[in-house]
């Protein structure tokens, strides 16, 4: 059967995608006290001075919430550097605007941070995970003890009750890594793998790219684990289509990442 012209295609949930989007993103910072090798914001640990004040982003969050987009990602940088950031998701939640968080996985960090979230307001937490082991990860992040923060955080969420997504950045420094962070992520409760390629801009190089050719071979690699993988929320039933697992536990875009 013939593909439907995506402009014939209904929108999701009734929403006007010529009127408003499915998804915004803030930067609700630059500050951020990792030093991962791809970062889009080339983030440091102060605040650019033309950051948003707490008005100015109570006042954004009243645009979005006419505007009726079903998810608003507060990013960085590091959310968490914001010392606002609780009042904000509470705002938005008060406005029916439904706030996802992409922490980084630093000290701050914390099961009390996680809840307080859960307690504003929060509907979904994303956090990156670049790699299958700790070498791999924090080598990436350029901060010795991420990968088990980031372990811990998934398991505090869990204890929440709040959903996680997991991030990953495909570069040169991880490609080999795929199959095992897979079997990595069936042992633990995400709702939703995200996959990025790095781009080679803020602290990205060139040479951590991938070719063509290797992209390909990725996404090659990205299917045939669609058709195996047993990730959480699956039952153990039978291999999900391309469609159902682009729909309930893998996204794979490519983007400027800033996760």
């Amino acid at each position: 059967m013939p593909m439907q012209p995506m402009n014939q295609i209904p929108a999701r949930g009734g929403i006007d995608y010529d009127e408003s989007p499915f998804l915004a993103i803030w930067e609700v910072t630059q500050s951020c006290d990792l030093a991962c090798k791809h970062c889009r914001a080339a983030a440091q640990p102060i605040p650019h001075p033309d950051e948003l004040t707490h008005e100015e982003g109570k006042a954004l969050i009243d645009q979005i919430a006419a505007m009726h987009i079903p998810i608003f990602v507060f990013t960085g940088g590091d959310p968490l550097k914001r010392k606002d950031l609780f009042e904000l998701i509470r705002y938005a939640a008060s406005k029916d605007v439904h706030v996802a968080v992409t922490p980084s996985a630093t000290p701050l960090l914390t099961r009390e941070a996680i809840f307080k979230m859960k307690e504003a307001g929060l509907v979904r937490l994303g956090i990156s995970l670049d790699g299958s082991t700790p070498e791999i990860h924090d080598a990436f992040r350029g901060l010795h003890g991420a990968w088990a923060r980031t372990i811990q955080a998934i398991e505090w969420a869990n204890e929440a009750g709040i959903p996680i997504q997991v991030h990953t950045t495909v570069s040169r420094h991880n490609v080999h890594d795929l199959d095992n962070l897979c079997d990595l992520f069936e042992k633990l409760a995400i709702v939703m793998w995200n996959v990025f390629f790095l781009v080679p801009v803020g602290r990205g190089q060139l040479d951590d790219m991938l070719s063509g050719p290797e992209f390909e071979e990725v996404f090659g690699k990205i299917y045939e684990l669609s058709r195996r993988a047993n990730l959480p929320g699956s039952g153990g039933r039978r291999p999900l289509s391309p469609t159902e697992w682009a729909g309930i536990n893998f996204a794979a875009r490519i983007r400027v990442t800033d996760a």
